[in-house]
């Protein structure tokens, strides 16, 4: 574990190590523009830092925060290996850096961004420096999202169960008012219905409710789908019929 941890130490050591090398600017407000040789040396950040952190083993994760705390110069990258932890598997092995880096002039200093190529996900990996070049700002990773992302999934899944529950309703508000029209036809045939017809009516009453029980799944599902929440925990009390006038604004 400390053969490791020297290393990916080393490897940071060593991407600090250019800015000795730099030409330190003395604005301490944010740059406007950047100088070719800063352009040049910021160019050379990203992949040593990414490495280290490709290289930084679990157990070592709590060493290495304590160890980049302990130098004001990186001490940003502590917050980072939380960052790195909660995406490495997401990501899968790293399979190549690639070699254009994008250098900015930002608030912060200035930033440095390349794109990495992973097993599952590739991502954009920043480092932003302060203006006088002494110190790491911040290192964030920025993974690119795949064609079916979870998110995208989650929101075909609540378009899908919203379409359903207004197909189910308009189907049951049609019914209603077919059932409305007959009334009077049904009231005039009543006294001719055998008793056996009108036990089997009777005793198909409960169908209505178990149609109440799927349109309430259909609702609470649809609800879930659409606030990335557990259906489990939502209950749904009573469903009215809106008045015919809500239905035509609609």
């Amino acid at each position: 574990m400390k053969l490791n941890l020297k290393r990916v130490a080393l490897g940071l050591t060593m991407a600090v190590c250019l800015f000795s090398f730099t030409i330190n600017s003395k604005a301490e407000t944010a740059p406007t523009e950047i100088d070719a040789n800063i352009e040049k040396q910021m160019e050379q950040f990203p992949e040593p830092y990414l490495k280290a952190f490709v290289d930084l083993k679990d157990e070592d994760v709590q060493a290495f925060k304590a160890k980049m705390e302990s130098d004001e110069s990186v001490a940003a990258l502590s917050a980072t290996a939380d960052s790195w932890q909660s995406i490495k598997g997401d990501l899968g092995a790293l399979v190549s850096i690639g070699k254009d880096v994008t250098v900015k002039a930002t608030e912060e200093g200035y930033s440095a961004t390349v794109n990495a190529v992973f097993e599952k996900q590739n991502l954009d990996f920043t480092v932003t420096i302060d203006p006088r070049m002494t110190k790491v700002v911040s290192a964030t990773f920025h993974p690119e999202k795949t064609a079916n992302s979870q998110e995208d999934l989650y929101g075909w899944l609540a378009v899908g169960a919203i379409v359903l529950a207004a197909v189910i309703v308009a189907v049951r508000k049609y019914n209603g008012a077919s059932d409305g029209s007959s009334e009077e036809g049904n009231a005039n045939a009543a006294a001719f219905v055998p008793a056996e017809s009108v036990a089997d009516s009777v005793s198909a009453e409960p169908a209505n409710l178990v149609d109440d029980l799927e349109l309430v799944a259909v609702i609470t599902a649809a609800i879930a789908a659409s606030t990335g929440s557990s259906p489990s925990g939502l209950v749904v009390r009573s469903i009215r019929r809106a008045p015919a006038g809500k239905w035509k604004n609609a």
